[in-house]
């Protein structure tokens, strides 16, 4: 499901008009392509570190990332902090 929502809602938000009107009437946040290759090298990263508690460093990326979507998004006008 992140992997969708970080690959490929920015693609279906602009070339799909029903995906978008969907998005704008739910109030979703798009993230944009640099949002996209931190969550990647982010992940990519922690697997490299041979730990079993690795999950909880990545969840903690994660969230980060994402409040810097939501404070940074594709879609201006569903924006957190104008």
């Amino acid at each position: 499901m992140f992997g969708f929502y970080f690959l490929f809602s920015q693609v279906l938000y602009r070339k799909w008009e029903k995906f978008k009107s969907l998005v704008d009437v739910f109030g979703l946040q798009i993230p944009k392509i640099k949002h996209s290759v931190a969550i990647m090298l982010c992940t990519g990263l922690i697997l490299l570190i041979p730990d079993m508690r690795i999950w909880e460093l990545w969840e903690a990326m994660f969230v980060i990332i994402l409040l810097w979507v939501f404070m940074e998004l594709y879609n201006t006008e569903e924006q957190l902090m104008a």
